[in-house]
């Protein structure tokens, strides 16, 4: 899942220190997510740090003069911060925070003047009636160009609700622009994200945990080798038979993205000979299967045609219980192999 930022939630929280920011930014790989801010958010954004510090500035300034005439012996003002060395500063660590996280910055869209006066004239969203909204469209279009190519899901956090949310969904002016707007998923809030897409995960994360170290009394990092791996290891499985509501389907059908990890739970552990484990596993994940097949198996194939509805490429989110079988170290530090043994759909 890709999460973009509007810069009206960063400014909410300029340096992430936040309770939602910390519990985001602390488990970004447990979603998994990756967070896409658009390059116009981090000018939007570092603009408006410069102007809340020069007011903080002025403020300061003008307190102590009063201070100064009602208290002549008060101590002198130590040297204010310079607003414009700062200003860079804020950038660079906004951009070392979104590093860190391995986050990412949308470039400025490739878009032209004729086609933004055309839609502020229309005053479709984001624009509002009194035609302003430059800059939310230079953002939503940043955004939509990652529903170009791919098949990763977009989460976009937005607290400029009017001017794109309705109804809990993307604007219908936006949700136009886009293929699939079932693809973005909208939120007012990062707290409201966090609830969806972190806490639940975070519970099973911990039980999983917790289990395993009952069982080789070592801490383990066999969650974040799950995390990593279960989307290569699941292109390597036939997923067909899994997924697909006919019988015999011809085509290919393999696992593209990784939507959310739901559940993960050890159903035995044996120790080995030489003091490792043996621990069967089911991960219950959502994951988005893209379905290719060709025009003739899909004229030549009913049941088909009635699924997909036309020949090409399609993409559909299925909830998986992905049974292995993984050999967890000595130390409980990792897993040196696994086996698949079944994968199946379930129902929520």
């Amino acid at each position: 899942m890709l999460l973009v930022f509007d810069s009206s939630i960063l400014c909410q929280d300029l340096r992430f220190t936040g309770t939602a920011a910390r519990v985001l930014f602390g488990n970004v790989r447990v979603v998994p997510v990756v967070v896409a801010v658009p390059e116009v958010v981090v000018d939007e954004v570092t603009n408006h740090f410069r102007e809340r510090l020069a007011k903080a500035r002025l403020t300061l300034t003008e307190a102590h003069k009063k201070l100064s005439i009602l208290v002549p012996e008060s101590a002198d003002l130590p040297d204010p911060a310079n607003v414009e060395l700062e200003t860079v500063k804020y950038r660079e660590s906004l951009l070392q925070q979104l590093s860190a996280v391995q986050g990412c910055i949308l470039p400025y869209p490739n878009i032209s003047h004729q086609k933004i006066v055309k839609r502020e004239l229309q005053r479709r969203k984001p624009f509002k009636e009194n035609g302003s909204g430059y800059r939310d469209l230079l953002i939503w279009e940043s955004l939509r160009s990652l529903t170009f190519s791919g098949h990763e899901r977009v989460a976009f956090v937005t607290a400029n609700v009017k001017d794109f949310i309705a109804d809990a969904r993307l604007h219908g002016d936006l949700a136009a622009d886009i293929l699939n707007p079932d693809r973005v998923e909208v939120f007012a809030s990062l707290k409201e994200f966090n609830e969806k897409h972190v806490i639940p995960r975070l519970d099973v994360v911990d039980r999983f945990n917790e289990e395993l170290r009952n069982i080789s009394g070592n801490a383990s990092n066999v969650v974040s080798w799950i995390r990593e791996n279960v989307l290569e290891i699941l292109r390597d499985e036939e997923l067909k038979y899994a997924v697909s509501p006919v019988p015999d389907p011809p085509g290919s059908f393999w696992a593209s993205e990784i939507v959310s990890f739901d559940d993960l739970k050890i159903t035995s552990a044996r120790r080995l000979d030489e003091g490792g484990l043996v621990c069967a596993v089911i991960v219950r994940a959502s994951v988005d299967v893209s379905i290719d097949i060709d025009e003739e198996d899909y004229r030549n194939n009913y049941e088909v045609r009635e699924y997909l509805g036309g020949p090409g490429s399609w993409n559909e989110v299925f909830a998986l219980a992905i049974s292995m079988d993984l050999i967890v170290d000595a130390a409980g530090s990792g897993v040196s192999s696994y086996d698949v043994t079944q994968v199946e759909t379930v129902s929520d």
